[in-house]
């Protein structure tokens, strides 16, 4: 079965903006000339939340680069967390990822090893010192040990020394690592652009979802030990998380925002992308429209952009990020795939019930509005929001018909029938009205207007069944679908 599953990153890109749903590509053309004329060590944070697709900018940006004569090195902070040592994780990542192009990543790597190795040497200082201890426990000390007065002044004198000399040798190791980056950074080789490519540019992802001691040294070994002309990274992080990290280490006292300007020389807040687009462009990509499950021509069962509209407003209210409306894309199209000859996946409320499930709505809850045991009046509540602000909108033209086709989507057979007698009893007394000479009142009107509104989309729904509609609402019938999809699949093999 083709596309049923949506496909996993790659560590690699091997074409730039390949799949650039919401052209993203625009975002790195303003950034590329950036680059090119940093010369000094530089620190750029690309700002936006979790899961709104900075992975996927960084990395073909990256490839884009390259693609220009750059050299560029993606690091994920996230999955080298357990490595213990950041110099190394980033050194190794360097070798790795340029040793074929690039000379001297070897000689970098074994300097990052020597750092380490240094600032690890055993300095082992007991205190013997007499105003630490008191004369009472030196005393102690010397009966234990037979150590003399003046051989414990001369152990202090050389463990003193021993601090220094340490201190000396990672100060010497962390400027001969240095000193061998500066000279990578400088004979890197560039097929065209001459000095204003010659820079190594690192992107470092995931750092948000680090340990926060973790973070913290990735951010200080970029001050301490990167500081080299020609090295350029760009970090991409939720800078919300970033500072509640740095409150965890340091205290909620700490000025967080401050901290890290002293590591970030410059900030970009990612523009916030198009939800409706992602979902035009899940669409295609996932290939839904070659089921034959679904049309354009603005039928309520089958139009797909009722499925679009409903997604997009659930993903609005409740602010879910484009890696979570990728996941509903997912499950939507395992659902549509499954479906035999003949079933129709009824947009609205497969897009409503899928998107649904990913927000606090959960499958208990929508189970328990369905039963009758719970009204949907709190789901129609939540898209009494701005409906101008999300216009265009292809077919939900107003929030009076969002409202109706929530309801029609968890109305039972009971409800409908319920609903059927009273405008029945409406369509009558408004008739009667007319026949007298007398208008019919507004309230009656607009009521009758509401409940035909709701039967029709129930029948749209219900296709042909409405002399025996069943009994359960559609969204029970789409979260059964959706909950079972292995099951399903499974049948369908």
């Amino acid at each position: 079965m083709s596309q049923l599953i949506k496909s996993a990153q790659c560590e690699c890109v091997d074409k730039a903006w390949s799949g650039d749903r919401l052209q993203a590509k625009r975002i790195a053309d303003y950034l590329t000339p950036v680059i090119g004329s940093i010369k000094q060590p530089f620190v750029i944070s690309l700002n936006a939340p979790y899961g709104t697709g900075k992975t996927f900018f960084i990395k073909n940006w990256k490839k884009d680069l390259e693609d220009q004569g750059y050299k560029a090195v993606y690091f994920n902070a996230w999955e080298t967390d357990y490595t213990g040592d950041v110099l190394v994780s980033f050194a190794g990542c360097i070798d790795e990822q340029l040793r074929d192009t690039v000379s001297k990543t070897a000689s970098l790597v074994a300097h990052a090893g020597k750092v380490v190795a240094t600032k690890l040497l055993p300095t082992v200082v007991k205190g013997l010192v007499r105003k630490g201890l008191g004369d009472e426990a030196m005393r102690a000390i010397e009966a234990a040990s037979s150590i003399k007065p003046e051989d414990i002044d001369s152990t202090t004198s050389a463990i003193a020394d021993g601090i220094v000399h340490r201190h000396n040798a990672i100060t010497k190791s962390v400027q001969e690592f240095k000193t061998k980056l500066q000279e990578l950074v400088t004979h890197l080789p560039s097929k065209n652009g001459g000095d204003r490519k010659t820079k190594l540019i690192i992107f470092v992802d995931e750092l948000d979802r680090c340990r926060p001691t973790y973070a913290i040294e990735v951010l200080e070994c970029i001050k301490h030990l990167f500081c080299v002309a020609g090295v350029v990274f760009v970090l991409a992080a939720d800078i919300a998380q970033l500072k509640a990290t740095v409150s965890k280490i340091y205290g909620a006292n700490v000025n967080s925002e401050g901290y890290l300007r002293k590591f970030i020389d410059w900030q970009l807040n990612l523009p916030k992308l198009s939800r409706r687009q992602f979902c035009e462009a899940l669409y295609k990509e996932f290939q839904l429209e070659d089921t034959g499950k679904f049309t354009s021509n603005e039928t309520v069962h089958t139009d797909y952009k009722y499925m679009i509209d409903a997604i997009t407003m659930v993903a609005e209210r409740y602010d879910l990020s484009l890696r979570t409306i990728a996941q509903v894309f997912t499950d939507i199209n395992l659902c549509v795939r499954s479906l035999k000859f003949g079933e129709h996946p009824h947009p609205f409320p497969l897009g409503l019930v899928a998107a649904l499930r990913h927000t606090q709505h959960t499958a208990k809850e929508i189970n328990q509005i369905c039963s009758g045991k719970a009204s949907c009046d709190q789901i129609v509540e939540g898209f009494r929001f701005d409906f101008e602000s999300l216009k265009p909108f292809d077919r939900i033209r107003f929030k009076e018909e969002a409202e109706i086709l929530v309801r029609a989507t968890f109305m039972s057979r009971e409800q409908y029938l319920n609903i059927s007698k009273e405008r029945n009893i409406l369509t009558t007394d408004i008739s009667s009205a007319k026949n007298v000479g007398r208008e019919p009142s507004k309230e009656n009107i607009s009521r009758h207007k509401h409940l035909t509104s709701v039967i029709e989309y129930y029948d749209a729904f219900h296709q042909g069944k409405q002399l025996d509609p069943p009994q359960e609402p559609i969204a029970q019938r789409v979260l059964d679908r959706l909950d079972n999809i292995p099951l399903l699949l499974v049948d369908a093999s």
